[in-house]
């Protein structure tokens, strides 16, 4: 057999080596993980999902099924958060390993007490004094569909003769 050939075939076991080494490092292992959020069975859109193992964090929202996907978190335990507005958050300890099922996760509505805690108080939009305002006018001004009253009497011109 020619030398030459032999001299430039690569070593089989080392590239074995190599191969095993790459496939069962656990430095390089990960896990994808999912769950989904829902609410009284209903899927829960836009939602956010906060993945936290130590000083690493991982954000993600839910889709329009209410599913959330983590391609590649590393095996262990892992702190999920689920939060979204007008819902009390959820947290809770995931031990991700390869092939486990989605998790599950229900929220629950804040009371109207706890969404408003720490916001000022609303203005009120009372009439002056002789002058009543047409309630639907006035629920109209507050929600942005009819105009508030100009800061200023418009300008007339007059055309010269």
């Amino acid at each position: 057999m020619n030398r030459s050939v032999l001299r430039h075939r690569p070593h089989r076991g080392l590239i074995a080596f190599l191969i095993a080494l790459l496939a069962f490092s656990p430095v390089l292992s990960a896990t994808e993980h999912y769950g989904q959020v829902g609410f009284t069975g209903v899927a829960v859109p836009g939602a956010t999902v906060t993945a936290t193992q130590g000083d690493k964090q991982i954000v993600t929202t839910t889709d329009q099924n209410g599913v959330y996907k983590f391609a590649d978190l590393a095996e262990g335990t892992w702190t999920i958060k689920i939060e979204m507005r007008g819902f009390a958050p959820l947290s809770r300890e995931v031990n991700v390993i390869a092939g486990a099922q989605a998790a599950v996760w229900e929220l629950a509505l804040q009371s109207f007490e706890e969404i408003t805690k720490g916001l000022p108080p609303p203005i009120s939009q009372a009439a002056p004094a002789g002058k009543s305002v047409h309630p639907r006018r006035h629920l109209n001004r507050l929600i942005g569909l009819w105009p508030a009253a100009p800061a200023q009497p418009p300008l007339h011109f007059a055309l010269a003769a």
